[in-house]
């Protein structure tokens, strides 16, 4: 599978002992230059590097092999939400992600699974930048006499 990280939901510290996770909101490529928002969770070792450290930027197209865990999918609202009523923390974005308000979308993202040992690579692919929206033509009317 190939995803761009868009945010980062949940980083707890580092385990001496036992395994970490991180949780992020990233972009799992469907084909075409088509990308569909997802849940990811990386769980790594001690010894083993964060997936955030690994290229935290949208113009880095990270090559996973995951599964799908239908049993952790949630919102975006869900996500950020902590053990205190009323209480949400915010998403940390990746550099080079594109204008999109996740804060605003309702339905669950799919969850998806991948550990360190399920890491393949990366690659630097940058994205296009949007194309400027065409100028007004301006056309000077006919004198109705």
């Amino acid at each position: 599978m190939r995803v761009r990280l868009v945010a980062l939901a949940l980083a707890l510290p580092r385990s001496s002992f036992f395994s970490s996770e991180e949780v992020f909101v990233a972009d799992r490529d469907i084909g075409g230059e088509e990308w569909s928002p997802i849940k990811l969770v990386f769980t790594f070792l001690p010894y083993q590097p964060r997936l955030s450290e690994s290229g935290f930027d949208y113009s880095v197209v990270h090559e996973i092999s995951a599964w799908r865990d239908p049993h952790c999918d949630e919102t975006v609202d869900q996500l950020t939400a902590r053990s205190l009523p009323n209480r949400h923390q915010p998403l940390v974005y990746s550099h080079h992600v594109p204008p999109e308000d996740l804060e605003r979308r309702r339905l669950p993202l799919p969850c998806y699974q991948t550990n360190a040992e399920d890491y393949i690579g990366s690659s630097f692919k940058p994205i296009a930048p949007e194309p400027r929206p065409p100028q007004p033509v301006l056309k000077t009317r006919p004198n109705p006499s």
